[in-house]
């Protein structure tokens, strides 16, 4: 059966403002810092239409149960847009200082922001073939790394904005009505929402909250309190995000029990050929297939 115009419009829009709040909340866990060290601010007009979006994507899902959340997950009535606003326009080099009082220089064993350090196992190749699938996706939908603020591909920066590109790619193709690229982003989100963002997502939030209370009363906390603080709120709007679009693709709620994993030589990866991705929504525009 067609869905009715109504039904396609209302699914695209939402897909959109999803999207939305997704580029910001990949822009909140980059480093503030670009590879050539300047500081990089989000642009004040930008942040005027995301609590509009927020306000969006709860309305979306006003009348769908959320009593079965994954591990972590939260609900959209205990996240609030204002932290993650809070955040994106503070001035960038205090932020670059409560990042680095979170994350540290090297790769945080408390709360590392990336997808493989939070295997099971430590066995390089596993972790490389993980790595390998995440870069796979990215490239399947024309996608290629950029030197500006250069990151490895599994970063949930990328990842957070790979799914919102995905949104954005699914919403366009729902709107032309073209059932084919319908079905291959819808396939697409899915299983990279199910695969790569579900499963680590809410956890690694819950360690950011875990490390910022610790960091609360250390001199180092102090000097960025309200920053934490917001910081804080970004980690509660990434788990309610995650719930959202989880259940938007249809992906089964995530109760594994998982923790930091990471490996001594984990270090020795940061040299390793990555970055931002060229095409997705927050970054310069790239030669990436139409939907």
């Amino acid at each position: 059966m067609v869905p009715a115009i109504p039904d396609v419009r209302e699914e695209s829009l939402a897909l959109a403002q999803s999207a939305l709040v997704g580029v910001f909340l990949a822009e909140a866990w980059r480093e503030p810092r670009a590879a050539g060290g300047e500081l990089v601010a989000a642009a004040p007009q930008q942040l005027d239409s995301l609590a509009g979006a927020w306000r969006a994507v709860i309305a979306s899902t006003a009348a769908r149960e959320m009593s079965e959340l994954g591990l972590g997950e939260l609900t959209s009535d205990r996240a609030s847009i204002e932290p993650l606003i809070d955040w994106l326009a503070a001035d960038p080099a205090r932020r670059g200082a409560a990042h680095e009082a979170v994350f540290g220089l090297i790769i945080s064993k408390d709360c590392p922001p990336y997808e493989t350090e939070f295997c099971h196992w430590n066995d390089p190749t596993y972790r490389s073939s993980q790595m390998a699938d995440v870069g796979g996706f990215y490239r399947a939908f024309g996608l290629q790394p950029r030197r500006e603020r250069p990151e490895r591909q599994d970063h949930v920066s990328l990842e957070i904005e790979f799914v919102a590109f995905l949104q954005q790619k699914l919403a366009l193709a729902i709107e032309s009505g073209e059932a084919e690229h319908v079905s291959v982003c819808r396939e697409a989100l899915a299983a990279f929402v199910r695969d790569h963002a579900a499963w680590w997502m809410p956890t690694f939030a819950g360690c950011v909250k875990r490390r910022i209370t610790r960091l609360r009363s250390t001199p180092e906390g102090a000097a960025v309190a309200d920053l934490l603080s917001a910081l804080d709120g970004v980690a509660d709007l990434l788990r309610a995000w995650v719930a959202i679009v989880r259940q938007d693709c249809g992906v089964e709620p995530v109760r594994e029990i998982i923790a930091p994993n990471v490996p001594n030589w984990s270090a020795e990866q940061e040299g390793d050929d990555c970055g931002s991705c060229e095409g997705l929504p927050a970054c310069a525009a790239a030669d990436s297939p139409a939907p």
